[in-house]
């Protein structure tokens, strides 16, 4: 709402969702009831992937304009 009413720009789509991603897969490996060591690996290199893929949105397919 206060975007709108300060006719200010969204630049911020790829971030949104890049973040809305990564909890589904966080949300995904948080349903199983033992944790095995593949999982944290997973969690972990989500931190990674998500700026490379910030990057290859805003830049490759200038999601943000």
């Amino acid at each position: 709402m206060l975007i709108y009413l300060k006719q200010l720009q969204w630049q911020f789509t790829a971030e949104v969702i890049v973040i809305i991603l990564v909890e589904v897969v966080v949300g995904i490996v948080a349903f199983k009831t033992t944790y095995k060591l593949i999982y944290g690996v997973v969690v972990g290199s989500l931190y990674i992937l998500s700026i490379v893929l910030i990057i290859i949105m805003d830049n490759v397919y200038n999601i943000d304009g």
